[in-house]
């Protein structure tokens, strides 16, 4: 399993193995070729501790597989430790290979593939109409607050609460300028600034309308008050 820092905790990319042809006969075989067959596909886990760690429902398949007779066809395993942000994209680097763990050599062949997503953009918090989320509180450490959303069907907006719950002057919902696009990294913006309070824990409210809220960028790191 790859694993890497995200946001407040950790992601890991652990490839699964599912057996499908088990210690064939050796006289089967072609030089090199595994006694076990099967695909092997790439999931998701994250931890908040990298002792301990959850794997995602459903466990679904984060880099999929591509159509049989392609690069990528047969399985995907190998993949990189770290990721690459370019722009608005996250990426990852991986073994890719046109045969399951037990094909014949040739046609087996691997070589390198390349996945990417939206930035941070690996899971998200859905609002199909309108939903609301508040965070623990939180200790920002930067003068601003970035948030990463599609909004583009609906909109976003965002207000700060002191950790007692008490709204912050200048920082509600109401003063808020909504979010009605896509963006990876905007600036959660109010009708006094941009500045947040960095002294001090606060909780992050956002409340959405038909829109989807992913992890928060590198650009606002956050610590959560003990």
């Amino acid at each position: 399993m790859s694993v890497f820092p995200h946001a407040a905790g950790f992601v890991g990319l652990p490839t699964i193995f599912r057996v499908t042809a088990a210690r064939r006969p050796k006289s089967e075989l072609t030089p090199g070729q595994s006694p076990d067959d099967g695909p092997i596909d790439v999931q998701l886990a994250t931890s908040a501790d990298v002792h301990t760690w959850k794997r995602t429902q459903p466990r679904l398949n984060v880099i999929p597989r591509g159509a049989p007779g392609t690069f990528a066809g047969g399985s995907i395993l190998g993949v990189s430790s770290a990721t690459v942000h370019v722009g608005d994209e996250t990426r990852v680097y991986y073994t890719a290979m046109t045969t399951t763990h037990g094909g014949p050599m040739p046609p087996k062949r691997l070589s390198i593939g390349r996945a990417a997503w939206r930035r941070h953009g690996f899971v998200s918090l859905d609002a199909t109409e309108r939903g609301r989320v508040e965070t623990r509180p939180l200790r920002l450490s930067t003068p601003s607050l970035i948030i990463n959303a599609d909004a583009s069907r609906g909109e976003l907006r965002v207000a700060l609460l002191e950790a007692d719950g008490r709204p912050v002057a200048g920082r509600s919902l109401e003063d808020s300028e909504p979010l009605r696009t896509d963006a990876a990294r905007w600036t959660a913006r109010w009708r006094a600034g941009t500045s947040v309070p960095a002294d001090r824990p606060v909780r992050v409210v956002v409340e959405m309308t038909s829109a989807r809220l992913f992890s928060p960028s590198s650009e606002s790191p956050m610590e959560i008050s003990k």
